[in-house]
Formats: C-alpha cells, sequence, structure tokens
C-alpha cells in the first residue's frame, strides 16, 4: 500500500469515529475516547512501522440558542387614518393617527387578516389591512380570538343629501358683510364643488396695494364621527390650515362654540380663519386683513377683534339658515358690534419726523430710475419709528423702500449686535446673505440681499450709531439671470442711496 492510499485509510476510519460520537442519542453517553485502528503497510523497501493514532476527545456540541426577531411592525399608507376600538368602522373611534415617523407595533389580527391590531405610542387599537403599506414578520402576527362584541349602530342612511353651493355665502352677502371692515368691489374668485366639499372664494379691494381674499366652505363629515380638533388636524394635513397659525383666545367665539385661527400671510396680511362643527358638517369661514408693518396676527385681533368675530359669526349664520330655513340656530342668535376700544397714545422718545419722507425719497432715487414714491404705512412704537413706500420703475411690480429708525436696547452695542437683532426679529430674513462691499465697509454699514415673492431683489443697510439702529430697506426689478452683485457697479448707486437715507436720519436725530 502506498502512502496515499494509507494517508486515505487512516481519514476515513477517523471520520467514521468522530461521526459516530456526533449521533450518539440524547440518553447515550459519549465515549470518553476513540482507540484509533492500528494500520501496517509494506513499503517495496522495508517495514513500515506500526503507527498509533492520538487519542481523539470527543468535545460536547454548544446549546442552540434562538436568535431574537423583531416585534411585527407596519408603515401607514395614507397620510391619517382612523385608530379604532375593534376590527371594524362600527367600533368606537380612538384617536386618529398620523403616518409620521412614530413606529406602529402590530399586536395581533383578525382569522383572516383583515384587520390589525397596533399599537402607537400610548395608544392601542384597530387598522383595516389596506391602512398598511407594508408590514414586518408577518408570519409572527398571531390571531386573536377575544375580540370584543360588536357595537350595535343605528343604521346609517346609504344616500344623503349632497352639498349644494346654494348654501354658501354670495356675492351680495359679502359685499353688506365686509362695510365694516373697510374692504369693497368684492368679486367671485371661483366656486368649487365635490364630493366632500363645496367652497366659493373672493376678491375684495380695500387701501392694501394687495388685494384680499375671503373663503367659505363646508366639508361633508356625516359618515364620521370625529371631533373639531380632529378635523383641524386633518385640515392642516392637508395644507388648508397652515401650522403656524395660531389659535386666537376669544371668549366671544368660545360663546358660540366655533374656534378662530391666524396666521401672517407673505405681503404682510393677516388671515383669520373660524371652523363650526355641526350635525357632521364642518364649516369654514376666512377673510384677510392689511396688517401692519412689524404686526402680529394677535395685535391686529385686539384692535379689530370684535369686528372680524362678527363677520365670521354672520357668514355662519348664513350657512346654517340655507341648510334648515327657519329651523333653530346652533348658535347664539345676537352678535354684539362692539367698537374697538381706541389706540392708546405711546409714548416714545423717537419721533416720525426722523424718517424720510416720501419728496426726499424721489430725489434720492432718481438715479435708480425709480420714482412716485407714495407713503403706504407709517408706525411709532415705542422702539421704533418707520415709515414704508410703494413706487414705480421698468419693473411691472411695484417697488418698495423701508426707513426705521429703532431705540437699541443695552445689550446692543456695535454694529454686529445690530444686525444680530434685526435678524431675531425677523427684519433681516433668514435667506438674506451679506454681500462685499468696499463702499459699505468704507462707512461703516453692513449690506444684505434677499429675494422677495415678486421676484424684486431687496437690499438693506444696516446702520448703528449711539444706541440708535437705522435701517434702509429697497427693492429692485431683477431681471433675468441677475443676481445681487449684479447691481453693485462701480457708481455704487445702491450702496449710496442706502447711505444717503442713513445721513438725512443724522440730521434729523438729534444724537
Amino acid at each position: 500500500m502506498n502512502k496515499l492510499t494509507w494517508q486515505f485509510f487512516l481519514f476515513v476510519i477517523l471520520l467514521g469515529a468522530v461521526t459516530a460520537c456526533n449521533q450518539a442519542g440524547p440518553d447515550s453517553t459519549p465515549a470518553t475516547t476513540i482507540q484509533s485502528e492500528v494500520v501496517t503497510g509494506h513499503a517495496p523497501t522495508a517495514s513500515a512501522t506500526p503507527v498509533v493514532e492520538p487519542e481523539v476527545t470527543a468535545t460536547s456540541q454548544p446549546a442552540f440558542t434562538p436568535t431574537s426577531v423583531a416585534a411585527p411592525q407596519g408603515q401607514l399608507a395614507l397620510a391619517t387614518y382612523e385608530l379604532r376600538a375593534g376590527p371594524g368602522r362600527a367600533y368606537e373611534l380612538v384617536d386618529q393617527i398620523a403616518n409620521n415617523s412614530t413606529t406602529l407595533i402590530i399586536v395581533s389580527r383578525t382569522e383572516d387578516s383583515g384587520w390589525y391590531e397596533v399599537r402607537v405610542g400610548s395608544l392601542q387599537g384597530w387598522l383595516p389591512a389596506e391602512a398598511l403599506a407594508s408590514i414586518s414578520h408577518r408570519e409572527l402576527i398571531p390571531v386573536n380570538t377575544e375580540l370584543p362584541p360588536t357595537p350595535t349602530v343605528a343604521p346609517t342612511p346609504t344616500e344623503l343629501p349632497p352639498l349644494e353651493m346654494a348654501w354658501l355665502v354670495t356675492l351680495e352677502d359679502v359685499n353688506g358683510l365686509s362695510d365694516t371692515i373697510g374692504i369693497t368691489d368684492w368679486t367671485v374668485e371661483g366656486d368649487v364643488q365635490l364630493n366632500f366639499r363645496v367652497c366659493r372664494a373672493f376678491l375684495g379691494v380695500s387701501t392694501s396695494f394687495s388685494s384680499h381674499s375671503m373663503v367659505n366652505c363646508i366639508f361633508d363629515g356625516r359618515r364620521g364621527d370625529a371631533t373639531l380638533a380632529q378635523r383641524i388636524v386633518w385640515l392642516q394635513q392637508n395644507e388648508l390650515l397652515s401650522y403656524d397659525a395660531i389659535l386666537i383666545d376669544s371668549p366671544y367665539a368660545a360663546e358660540r362654540n366655533f374656534l378662530i385661527y391666524a396666521d401672517t400671510l407673505s405681503d404682510r396680511h393677516i388671515v383669520f380663519d373660524a371652523y363650526q362643527l355641526h350635525e357632521g358638517l364642518m364649516y369654514w369661514t376666512s377673510i384677510d386683513l392689511k396688517g401692519e408693518l412689524f404686526q402680529t396676527p394677535e395685535q391686529l385681533f385686539a384692535l379689530e377683534g370684535p369686528r372680524i368675530e362678527t363677520l365670521l359669526y354672520e357668514m355662519l349664520l348664513i350657512n346654517f339658515d340655507r341648510i334648515q330655513p327657519n329651523a333653530p340656530t346652533p348658535l347664539p342668535a345676537e352678535a354684539s358690534r362692539a367698537t374697538p376700544a381706541p389706540t392708546p397714545a405711546i409714548e416714545s422718545d423717537l419721533h416720525l419726523e426722523w424718517v424720510i419722507p416720501a419728496d426726499e425719497l424721489d430725489v434720492l432715487t432718481e438715479p435708480l430710475g425709480m420714482g412716485g414714491w407714495q407713503l403706504e404705512s407709517e408706525i411709532l412704537w415705542a422702539d421704533r419709528a418707520c415709515r414704508q413706500f410703494f413706487g414705480y420703475s421698468w419693473s411691472v411690480s411695484p417697488n418698495s423702500a423701508i426707513n426705521c429708525v429703532f431705540q437699541a436696547s443695552d445689550e446692543v452695542s456695535s454694529l454686529a449686535e445690530a444686525v444680530a437683532l434685526l435678524r431675531t426679529m425677523g427684519v433681516i430674513g433668514p435667506d438674506a446673505v451679506a454681500l462685499d462691499s468696499e463702499f459699505a465697509a468704507e462707512n461703516a454699514f453692513a449690506l444684505y440681499a434677499d429675494r422677495a415673492l415678486n421676484g424684486h431683489t431687496v437690499f438693506d443697510g444696516v446702520f448703528y450709531h449711539e444706541g440708535q439702529i437705522v435701517w434702509v430697506s429697497i427693492s429692485l426689478g431683477t431681471g433675468s439671470g441677475m443676481v445681487p452683485t449684479d447691481f453693485l457697479d462701480d457708481d455704487h448707486l445702491i450702496e449710496t442711496f442706502l447711505h444717503s437715507v442713513y445721513l438725512f436720519n443724522l440730521d434729523q436725530v438729534d444724537f
């Protein structure tokens, strides 16, 4: 037997011994050692020396530990869905859950996998299978055999009367209601009629350069049982109400069971929305009003609240009366048209005379090709005096100019701190960029540029002098492909204008 054959025999013997050891039954005791067979071979030239293999010790196999598997999870297929107390729409509504980063833990399912019991945060309830876009570890979800009893529900009519456009306010209604808020010449912007809502929008004119809007909608919720708060969430998720809108504290609205929200629009208008839920229908009325420079929704409501509340309320009453003529109104019948309290006199060390007037603005902007400036608004507060203007140039959209003198707080003692304060106040926009201007650096002011919604480029100059902050802003029509630095030519027209307004302020202010 040659050497290779001898090694093969030895390998087979050892393999058989080890295999036999591993196949021992659970009750058998494996031998501690296995003695290999002695094999003698004959080489052509000499007798082979008997070889004894070393003893092989049987080692015990480690116990099998199953790998832990994550609990089954799911992801919603829609933006929101109603969580029910049992596997069916007849069960009580637990809450409305949103499709966000919160994980849905799947607890159990019905036998036909038509409904799944889920846990999201502190809530637990049931969702239909079509509400889940994906399910992990589906094979691990147990069948729930102890389902809650099916509730007895009164039969719902198979057909409900459709929503009608005739229920909404008309152009005649709007013109009659808006006389108290100084908006006239309303026109119908458009009608919307869908299975679940009807809406009508209007446009009106006032002293504001921008037009006003008014909206009246009725949403059909007769097949559901969501609360008004849940419907507000739905409006926000569907971008019909901004997440930035604030809930106005209005005892008047609270007594009449409706909510008022307010938000600031990009053109300084402030929109007020009223929502009321009654017998499954949700009513929405909306009006936007011109706000003053820096005015918040709360400040405007403090001045115009009674007029705003009354207008929104009377639109609701029109909706109710047209749906159920002569029926008792769900809201109190009388609304007092209270006169707004007069604005208290403001004590300020600042004066509007310090701020540039329109005629001076015409002179300074002539090199820029602008003119015809008109005063749009002016404010005098304890910490600022401001004027805002609109004028004309080659651009289709009017140009805007603003000049303010601020009384800086004790914490502000440098130009950099003044800029930081104006950014915090929102005067300098979050997207405004600082421009590298030798002229601005030589004259110790900060120069910023931003883009307005109408496409204009806005330039802001910020100056600081002995506790006073001066802000000068102007917008210019922007040609195709232009960027802010394209305006900064060798003549320094933009920087010169901003600096000239500042010098005017210095001449007027007794620094």
